[in-house]
């Protein structure tokens, strides 16, 4: 059974975010990535988020803001903050965060897909 096993994942080759083309979707979890100006103690540092809306996926009945990453669109967060530890503006544990860009690299005040685990 063992052999059996290792002879079929030995096959198999491990899917890479890229090659899934995952695109955002209302209700998915995504990390974002806080800004300056929002927390200058917490910039950089990644909070979880949920995508309540998607801009350019043709449901919108308003312009889609250019987009950097047409794969991805940009998308409105309610982004799940630590408190008071990220700022003043972060003390109600969510926050809105609005017409926020894809970036694979994390710069603040962008999203992207959390690492697969």
């Amino acid at each position: 059974m063992a052999d059996a096993l290792i002879q079929f994942t030995a096959g198999l080759r491990p899917l890479c975010l890229k090659e899934t083309h995952m695109k955002p979707t209302v209700g998915r979890i995504v990390h974002y990535v806080l800004p300056e100006h929002v927390s200058k103690r917490c910039a950089g540092m990644v909070r979880p988020a949920i995508v309540v809306r998607v801009w350019g996926d043709g449901i919108s009945d308003k312009p889609a803001a250019p987009v950097a990453d047409p794969d991805h669109g940009s998308v409105q967060l309610q982004v799940f903050t630590d408190c008071s530890n990220d700022g003043d503006a972060c003390a109600a544990g969510v926050m809105w965060a609005t017409s926020v860009h894809y970036d694979e690299s994390g710069a603040p005040g962008t999203w992207h897909w959390p690492p697969r685990a």
